[in-house]
Formats: structure tokens, sequence, C-alpha cells
């Protein structure tokens, strides 16, 4: 006699999907979850008689259809790959331009300086090669579509975080994980947040928690944390370009050296670390950009911490 499957119930679709493909998927997680539940579309396929309660309702649903309801999400994801690349493939050439992906990063929801932004596309430039790709990982030359797949998968797996910045979040993860189970508890955000020299205030956290705890376990995995942290790196980018705004010249765009005390003061920070990357020397009295403001304000909280 075989033994039963192990089923889903059909109220869990979303939980789980969002557990295997990450939070950036939520809103397609969420319709498809609906469409089951409500017994729309392809979801009709799974509704019958139960023949526990012999009343009208949702069968649980399978490993294979479980399966069937995964691919459909990839195939949602992938289907938003290609209009995002024919979107911003301004020449239809089939080849996409360094210089182009800032514009999509911010349509994403992510900020990021120049530097991370060649990080991201050398890595998948790379992974191409690796993969049996024979071209030549030359930056300059664009990403085809293989290489861009490649690129948003690893936008997905580290929220727009560069390799150093991820292995700091993962050590602050592993840090208040005291169990070793890949889970932290929701109030404990905001112990982390100043382990990592920020100074959130109780309803910013709570905000935050309530965007990616999408089980509404009180507890965060480590996916769910990355994905806390890029909201809250956005907020806080925004913020900064606030105070570059307010302090910058009109005529040079560009914000006079002078007023970064302020502007340390008003983010709580510590002094300024003179070993901020790409960043002019402490003592230089060339003014700042932006990407420069916000490389020293984050350098400085690094400090702070350290």
């Amino acid at each position: 006699e075989s033994k039963p499957q192990p089923e889903l119930p059909p109220s869990h679709l979303t939980e789980l999907l969002l557990r295997f493909f990450g939070p950036l998927v939520a809103d397609a997680a969420r319709s498809l979850g609906k469409e089951l539940n409500a017994g729309s579309g392809k979801a009709k396929e799974t509704k019958e008689r139960s023949a526990h309660s012999g009343r009208e309702g949702l069968q649980a649903l399978t490993f294979p259809q479980v399966l069937v309801w995964a691919r459909r999400l990839r195939e949602m994801e992938f289907s938003g790959y290609r209009e995002k690349f024919k979107k911003y493939d301004t020449s239809s050439s089939g080849i996409l331009q360094v210089e182009d992906l800032r514009g999509l990063f911010h349509e994403l929801g992510y900020w990021m300086p120049q530097s991370t932004i060649d990080e991201f596309v050398m890595e998948a430039l790379e992974e191409q090669r690796e993969d049996g790709c024979k071209k030549t990982v030359d930056a300059k030359a664009g990403l085809d579509y293989d290489a861009f797949v490649s690129l948003m998968m690893l936008l997905r797996r580290r929220e727009g975080f560069s390799k150093r910045e991820y292995a700091e979040m993962k050590a602050a993860f592993d840090r208040f994980d005291d169990a070793s189970d890949n889970r932290i508890e929701a109030v404990e955000l905001g112990d982390i947040l100043r382990y990592l020299g920020h100074h959130p205030k109780l309803e910013e956290v709570q905000c935050l928690v309530i965007q990616v705890d999408f089980d509404q376990s009180g507890d965060l995995n480590f996916r769910e944390f990355l994905r806390l942290m890029r909201l809250h790196r956005e907020v806080e980018l925004e913020l900064i370009r606030k105070e570059f705004e307010h302090y910058k010249s009109e005529d040079s765009g560009t914000m006079p050296r002078a007023s970064l005390p302020k502007v340390l003061a008003h983010f709580q920070c510590g002094p300024l670390s003179k070993h901020v990357e790409n960043v002019p020397e402490a003592d230089d009295t060339a003014d700042l950009g932006l990407e420069d403001l916000v490389a020293i304000v984050e350098g400085s909280r690094t400090a702070k911490v350290a």
C-alpha cells in the first residue's frame, strides 16, 4: 500500500512561494495565491468537493501541483525581465548598456553607487563565462539578455547589496541568531540596526517588519531580514539626498565639504573615517557629490560601530 503524498493547504501557497523565491516576488506570489483561493483561471482545476467536509472547497495541493504554481511564478518573473530589458534597450540592439542600468535599478527600488553597479555587472558576465559562454568579459560591451537575467538573479539574491555589504548583513544576522536556526525575532531588529550604526525609532522598525514578515510569524529569516535592510537603506538614502539638496551649490551641483560636519551630526554618525573607499581624503578641500556623501555617511557609521 503506497503512502499518501504530503499536501499543502491552498492558503499556504503564497508563503511557500515567498520562502523559495524571496520577498522580491511578493506581488506575483500574492496574485497567484489569490487566484488559487478564488478558484479562478487555472486554479479551477484544483477546485472540487472536499471528501472530508462534504462541501465545496479547494483541494489541498500535492507536490506536483505546487511545482505547477512555482513554474507559473517563474514564468511571470522572466516575463518581467523581458519587458524591462526591452524597455531599457533603447537602441533595440539586443544589448543593454551599463549606463542604462541606473535608471532600471531605480525603477526596481534600488539606489546603488556606480562601484556596486559595476561589481554586479562583472559578476553577471563572469557567471556567463562559467556557464560555458566563450564571450570575453567586457563590461563596456554591454549585456545581452542572458547576462541581464544573470544580473537580475544576482540582484534578487543580494537585494542590491555589494559583496562586502552582504557579508556585513549576514554577520550581523548571525550575531543575533541565538538558536542558529536562520531566524531572528522581530523585536530584536532595533538592536541589530543600532549594532549596524543606525538610530531607528520604534514605529519605523514596526513599519519595516510589516512589509517583510509575510506570514506574520513575528520572526524573520535571513532573506526577509535582507529585504528589510534594503527597504531601510532606501529610506536612509532618501534622507541623505534631502540633506545633500539642502546644502548643495546650485552652480556646481555639489555640496561644499564645509557642510559635512553638520550632515554627520544630523545623522548621529561617528567621526569621519579616513578609510572610506572611493571618497576624496578627509582633509581634502574638494566638494562632494551625492555618491561621495552617501559613502561618507555610511562609512562613518561603520567606523562608529567598529
